[in-house]
């Protein structure tokens, strides 16, 4: 009697633990939503979303317009961090990849938070899948970069950087002033 009942604490024991390993690994897998500091933000996938102001009224923007003197209204992420485009790539298709993308990560995308746009931006916002599987926020198709030597909101240092890199206006449009 005495085997079985220390036998029965042995497997309860065991279910309780596994019950406890189940539940950490859940909450430790969970998508988290982070932004400019390491390039991250929450998207809905590859569809293309309204930008109208009323759309998923109830989540921030994740991209706002920034007035900048020398090049007028700009599109920044909701931290006020520049956004790029790169002019090799093409619609829906990144070509930025190893070196290229240390010097400008790609806004990334998280599943699970609709792509709303502030109520001054008009661009079309959708995602392009990269070669490793991860999501890139698109603007009017192309994806979207930072400059990693942008190293506060307002910088545009990547500005005509090449002549290939630029960021864009309210409608998603370069501008190469």
């Amino acid at each position: 009697m005495f085997r079985n009942n220390r036998l029965l604490f042995g497997f309860t024991l065991l279910a309780a633990l596994a019950m406890i390993l189940a539940a950490c690994a859940q909450a430790t897998t969970a998508p988290t939503a982070t932004a400019a500091a390491n390039q991250q933000l929450p998207n809905t996938g590859p569809t293309a979303v309204s930008t109208s102001p009323t759309t998923q009224a109830s989540q921030a923007p994740i991209l706002t317009v920034q007035s900048n003197s020398t090049l007028g209204n700009i599109l920044a992420d909701s931290k006020g961090m520049t956004l790029y485009i790169f002019t090799k790539d093409t619609s829906g298709t990144s070509t930025c990849y190893d070196q290229c993308e240390a010097k400008w990560p790609p806004l990334i995308v998280s599943p699970g938070m609709a792509l709303n746009a502030g109520s001054d931006v008009s661009a079309t916002l959708s995602t392009t899948q990269r070669t490793d599987g991860s999501m890139q926020l698109t603007i009017n198709g192309m994806p979207v970069y930072y400059y990693a030597q942008d190293s506060k909101p307002g910088d545009t240092n990547g500005q005509g950087v090449g002549s290939v890199w630029f960021v864009l206006d309210a409608s998603g449009n370069m501008i190469k002033k």
